[in-house]
């Protein structure tokens, strides 16, 4: 019963990794930053 309930732990975080990292490349805020505006993209980036 032990091996079961510390499986579906491991499984559950597993999942909550995947979803996270699945956000952080391909999700809606993909390449934003951490505010979600998206002002940053538009600051330039040249000196």
């Amino acid at each position: 019963m032990e091996t079961v309930i510390i499986a579906l732990i491991f499984v559950g975080a597993l999942g909550y990794l995947g979803r996270l990292v699945y956000q952080q490349f391909w999700g809606k805020s993909a390449g934003q930053c951490a505010k979600g505006c998206g002002t940053c993209a538009a600051l330039p980036t040249e000196k």
